[in-house]
This record gives structure tokens, sequence and C-alpha cells, in this order.
């Protein structure tokens, strides 16, 4: 029966951002919703939600402190606590997952690497892929590294100059999603960047922060052959008057933007032992 077979616990980073995490949570329940008949249906999980890590953005910038030691804390506590598995649900982070990787001897589920994989296997190795990121993460080169270690002909493109300050000013700025935020200003500013990655090229967009993930539509998966997300081929966001551009949306352009967010709470829960509400 499911649900009955022992589950192993999940230990989750958290507070990088604070309600992205919760989000994360949330998917965690949602995936497996549909197949518990009570709580002990529900996957295990320790969340520490430390707010007080130092900005990893910020870092990648070069304009903060680094958080390695304190996700290494973080994931240590976490270990002696019994967990089997480590998340972190931070893209921006993850430049520091191997610091964290090395210090525990459960493994850390890689957000970013399950994203870049999933695009490979199912649109194929030689995809652009966009990303709206922090410009820590664009700036640090994170998914250039992994993308190159993936597939040769993986190709990442960034925002332009102006369009990554929009997105920065959209997750992280006063009226952003860290604030608070996820009004049509925001929307309309994330799905206007997107757009213009599509139209520079890009197949698919991912949400490379946890934040993009919050303030506009996204997809868990790319094909419908995924019982968890049969409307995942459609496109998220695209103008509903031919002709008459909505918040800056070409007329013309459809965008798929991929939540990696999504994809780490099924592989957590897949890794757990609760893999079968993603099968059936």
């Amino acid at each position: 029966m499911i649900g009955r077979v022992p589950m192993k616990t999940l230990g989750i980073m958290g507070g990088m951002g604070a309600e992205a995490t919760i989000r994360f949570c949330q998917n965690i329940i949602d995936i497996r919703r549909p197949h518990v008949k009570g709580d002990s249906d529900h996957l295990p999980f320790i969340l520490n939600q430390n707010t007080q890590i130092p900005n990893c953005s910020n870092a990648m910038l070069g304009i903060g402190p680094s958080p390695s030691s304190a996700l290494v804390s973080d994931a240590k506590k976490l270990e002696s606590m019994g967990v089997a598995f480590l998340c972190i649900p931070c893209h921006t982070a993850h430049n520091f997952i191997e610091d964290v990787s090395k210090a525990v001897s459960i493994p850390v589920i890689d957000m970013v690497d399950l994203a870049l994989l999933h695009v490979v296997e199912t649109m194929g190795p030689s995809v652009s892929v966009g990303i709206l990121a922090s410009a820590g993460t664009v700036t640090s080169g994170l998914y250039q590294r992994r993308a190159a270690r993936i597939a040769a002909d993986l190709r990442i493109v960034c925002p332009t100059s102006d369009s990554q300050s929009e997105v920065s000013d959209a997750t992280h700025g006063e009226r952003g999603v860290k604030a608070g935020y996820t009004d049509e200003r925001v929307r309309g500013i994330l799905t206007k960047a997107a757009e213009n990655l599509t139209l520079r090229g890009a197949q698919v967009v991912i949400a490379a922060c946890t934040e993009v993930s919050i303030g506009m539509p996204t997809v868990p998966r790319l094909l419908p052959s995924s019982p968890l997300a049969p409307e995942a081929a459609v496109p998220v966001t695209k103008s509903s008057q031919p002709g008459s551009p909505s918040n800056g949306v070409h007329p013309s352009v459809t965008v798929l933007v991929l939540d990696p967010m999504r994809l780490m709470a099924e592989e957590a829960l897949r890794r757990c032992g609760a893999h079968a509400a993603a099968q059936t």
C-alpha cells in the first residue's frame, strides 16, 4: 500500500529565500497529496529555515561575505538529526554545493543538474536554454559550467544587461518577490524577460531563481507524458490579444518556463521512497 513503506527523511536547507522555501515544501505536499490517506503517508522532512545566511548573490558579485561556512553548518546540523538527503531550494547557493557535499556523508540533491538533465532528456543535447536568475547566478557562470559538463552543445542564453537589471529588481528589489510582491508589475517584468530570451533563441527558459518560480507562471515538466503535469506542453505565457502586446509581451511569441524547484521536489520524493506518487 502506498505510504506504508517506511520513507526516509529529507533535510531542507531553507531561508534563501524564506517564501521560496515554503513553496518548495508545498510542492512536496502537493505532489504527494493525491496518493495519501492521512498524515503518515506524507514525506517526513526537517526544515532548517535559516534566514540569516549571508546573501548568496551578493557573495558571487563580490559585495558580501561567503555563505559557505553557514551552509556547511546547516548541512551538518541536519545530518546529525538523521536526514537521508539534503535539498537547497536556492539556485545561487548551488555555487557552494561542493563545499556542502564534502562536509557531509549524505547526498545533496542538485537542482541545477536536475533541470539541465531534464532539458537534455526531453529536448535533446543541442538546445538553447534561457535562464532567469539572480545577478549572482548569472555572473558566476553556474549554469554555463554545468551545461558544458552535461552536454557540449547545450547553450545557455542569459538576459541582456538591461533585462537582468529588471529581473533583479522584480526578484530582489524593494517591490520584488523577496519583499513579498507578486503583483502584475512583477509578473510583467519576468514575462517580458522570458519572452526576450525566447526571441534571442532560447527554446525553453529555466526559472533559475526560486523567486522567479513564485513570481511568474511555470511548468513542472516539459512533456505531457508526466502524470503529474499533463498540461506541461502548453506554453505558459503568451499574448492574449494578437497584435496588442500586454505587459511588453510580443503578440506572436510563446514561452515555456521550466520550474526546477518542482523537479527537485519530485526527485526528493523518489529518493526518500515516496516515488510511487510520481508513477501512479
